[in-house]
């Protein structure tokens, strides 16, 4: 089984801060049951190779694309928040909210595209055809969506 150390850098207290101020917050990622990969053949789901390939494991080497593209557009992000906390309404805020998600979300699909990340083994390679990480069939890329919810949902 692998083993994933997740290091925080700021995203809970940036979600705490967002809840406090508008009682939302926008998820992004890969969802449990999105495009399930080999599931009824006792295989990994999407979101299991995704967490994988995010944290590394002892054979997979880390290639973050959520946690990396949330670093690298944390000013971009920032504006955006700032922007939607100032709507008067709260269906305004949803929809500025989503704005942001699909953003993001579309920002995580580019970098599973065009990374920069470790190079394919020659083994992995050779069973897939392909030297191009994270990219095989496009169903992690197509599995990345955003929800806003509200701060009580988990």
């Amino acid at each position: 089984m692998a083993k994933v150390k997740d290091k925080d850098r700021g995203y809970q207290a940036f979600k705490k801060q967002l809840e406090e101020i508008s009682g939302h917050h926008v998820v992004v990622g890969i969802r449990g049951e999105a495009g399930a990969a080999s599931v009824e053949d006792g295989g990994p789901t999407v979101a299991q190779y995704a967490t994988w390939n995010e944290f590394g494991t002892e054979t997979i080497p880390e290639r973050s694309f959520l946690r990396s593209t949330v670093d690298e557009n944390k000013t971009k992000y920032f504006g955006m928040l700032e922007k939607a906390l100032g709507k008067k309404k709260e269906e305004d805020l949803d929809k500025a909210l989503a704005i942001l998600g699909e953003v993001a979300a579309s920002d995580v699909r580019a970098k599973i595209v065009n990374g920069p990340f470790v190079p394919n083994s020659p083994a992995t390679i050779a069973a897939k055809g392909s030297s191009k990480p994270l990219i095989d069939t496009g169903t992690m890329r197509n599995a990345v969506s955003y929800e806003v919810r509200k701060a009580s949902a988990k």
